[in-house]
């Protein structure tokens, strides 16, 4: 959406957490699990512990795209009903993943949007 120049959407302000990894930390962690035989048959959680409000993410987003997209807020409520209930906070178990193969996401937040805006920008066919 920042990128189209279209103001993003945002549910119920953003004030729900999650964590989000770099595509390349997540592709480093599949190639370890599997080379690791004491990986075989395991479920592994690849992916990073840091918690960041959507609210923040959509901030970082308009920082490094060099945007002052204002988000449009949507409650859930309106839109899918009093029957949808988003999860407020969304943390993995990632200690398998360190324990097993020795893995942790390394990529800092900041840094994976502004690796992400700088290959979205410099590949433009997926753009609208």
């Amino acid at each position: 959406q920042i990128l189209n120049d279209k103001a993003p959407i945002i549910y119920d302000s953003g004030k729900q957490t999650r964590c989000f990894t770099y595509i390349d930390d997540v592709i480093d962690g599949i190639l370890k699990a599997s080379s690791y035989e004491n990986a075989i048959s395991e479920i592994i959680n690849l992916g990073s512990s840091t918690e960041n409000s959507i609210y923040d993410v959509i901030n970082l987003i308009n920082k490094y795209a060099k945007k002052k997209l204002t988000p449009i807020n949507i409650e859930t409520k309106d839109k899918y009903g009093s029957s949808y209930e988003d999860i407020i906070r969304r943390v993995p178990d990632v200690s398998k993943a360190k324990s097993l193969l020795d893995w942790e996401a390394k990529t800092a937040l900041k840094d994976g949007i502004k690796l992400s805006i700088d290959w979205s920008l410099k590949n433009k066919w997926w753009l609208d």
